[in-house]
């Protein structure tokens, strides 16, 4: 697939451990883009999974992403933090 952004192909690897790669500029990173980030693996993740760990039965579909959105967003937000990288 090729990525809007850069233009570029993307190649699409599979591996048991790994389930996305996220790459971030230092100089373009925002909250914006953490997010946008976040849901393209939230999204890789529950393709690859089909876990609905989280939710119950009655929920939709949206918030089989949304739960992992949330909790990749927020460990990237901590790393960020970590390494000084994040204000």
């Amino acid at each position: 697939s090729t990525h809007r952004s850069t233009g570029g192909l993307v190649r699409k690897l599979h591996n048991k451990k790994h389930f996305c790669l996220i790459l971030l500029t230092q100089s373009l990173l925002s909250m914006e883009v953490v997010t946008h980030e976040a849901v393209h693996a939230a999204y890789a993740y529950t393709e690859r999974t089909r876990k609905r760990h989280w939710i119950s039965k009655n929920e939709t579909d949206e918030e089989q992403l949304c739960y992992p959105a949330g909790i990749i967003a927020r460990r990237i937000n901590l790393f960020l933090w970590k390494k000084g990288l994040w204000k």
